[in-house]
């Protein structure tokens, strides 16, 4: 069986740090990823998370047609294994 990447932006409230929601990102590749986030050292495919500040969101705003409040909510880039 293959092993199936799936990447999320995961949105807490900004109160609580309760999880409320994941968007799925599966069809942003590695290379749009490192022109958008500082790549951790030892992270050559974008599987450890990344805080989503007002830069990141800007441009995963623009790729993704997704809008952020960062007033409201924390955001992170997420990967796991599925399947």
């Amino acid at each position: 069986m293959d092993m199936k990447i799936e990447r999320v932006i995961s949105v807490f409230d900004n109160r609580t740090n309760k999880l409320v929601e994941e968007i799925i990102i599966d069809n942003l590749t590695v290379e749009e990823l490192k022109g958008i986030f500082k790549q951790k050292k030892n992270d050559p495919k974008f599987y450890y998370p990344y805080d989503i500040g007002i830069k990141e969101s800007r441009a995963l705003g623009r790729l993704l047609k997704v809008s952020f409040n960062h007033n409201k909510f924390i955001y992170q880039l997420d990967c796991f294994q599925s399947g």
